[in-house]
């Protein structure tokens, strides 16, 4: 682990990479349970890629390095969104991001 600042700097723009791609893939409303996967499948594709621009894999443990660095990066942008979103949340309660937006509504007039 001779290139660690490499490594760190890499992590925390790929976070930020995985963390907007997810969102973008909110865009299509699909079903909120797959957006941790989809996070932990962008963080294996993008982190496995990362390390092999850095040097390309040899033996298996060049292999599952990358592939644990990958699960490691989407681990970390799926919990700093869910984390972000928890403070969010306590920080200012009444708004949500599905809420409805409050309308007055009058009581219907009464026929003569």
């Amino acid at each position: 682990m001779d290139n660690l600042p490499k490594l760190i700097e890499g992590s925390t723009f790929l976070v930020v990479v995985i963390m907007s791609m997810v969102e973008w893939l909110k865009q299509t409303r699909l079903n909120p349970s797959v957006y941790p996967y989809a996070s932990m499948l962008i963080g294996l594709a993008f982190g496995g890629l990362w390390r092999y621009a850095d040097a390309p894999f040899v033996t298996f443990g060049d292999w599952f390095l990358a592939g644990m660095y990958g699960i490691v990066l989407g681990l970390v942008a799926s919990g700093v969104y869910k984390i972000g979103a928890g403070l969010a949340a306590k920080a200012n309660p009444a708004k949500t991001e599905y809420a409805e937006p409050i309308t007055e509504q009058t009581p219907p007039q009464a026929q003569p």
